[in-house]
């Protein structure tokens, strides 16, 4: 009988141990990702009392200017599709940018499919800090623009991302 409540009580400290340290782990996951800003983007902590405040991004070294205020479409735009259609898609753009380069499928799917509907405008956001080339193939657009070729140098240098 003796034996039976040293296994009893041995499998209870077992138990309470695997317990504790099951909460430890599962507390310091949660304090990560508090201190990472977690899955939802995440409030910054704030220990001055006031409003708290959501993560802003950094602000890219691309061109200056208020990121609130559009630009009107204008005849110096790039622009593919009809130029009178009802829908305009206005794409902010880096050449060495490999996400921008998996998202030309989906306009030119889109351009197709809803022709005459939609049009595209491109425009030239090259984030000089992590794209060192991006600048130089804005710049080589732009110089094909000149003779013509915008769309054909532009899709050139998609191609090589």
């Amino acid at each position: 009988m003796n034996e039976g409540m040293n296994e009893k009580k041995r499998t209870f400290v077992l138990g309470m141990i695997t317990g504790i340290a099951l909460v430890v782990v599962l507390g310091g996951v949660y304090m990560l990702g508090q201190r990472s800003g977690g899955a939802s983007g995440g409030a910054v902590a704030n220990p001055g009392g006031t409003q708290p405040t959501v993560n802003q991004p950094t602000q890219p070294s691309g061109p200056e200017g208020d990121a609130t205020k559009i630009a009107a479409v204008s005849k110096d735009d790039h622009i593919r599709g009809d130029v009178n259609a009802e829908v305009t898609l206005i794409e902010y753009s880096d050449f060495e940018c490999p996400f921008c380069a998996r998202f030309r499928p989906t306009v030119t799917q889109a351009l197709a499919e809803y022709q005459g509907k939609v049009r595209l405008v491109y425009r030239h956001f090259p984030l000089r800090s992590i794209h060192p080339q991006a600048q130089k193939a804005a710049e080589a657009s732009e110089c094909a623009s000149e003779q013509g070729k915008f769309w054909e140098m532009h899709d050139k240098l998609f191609d090589m991302n």
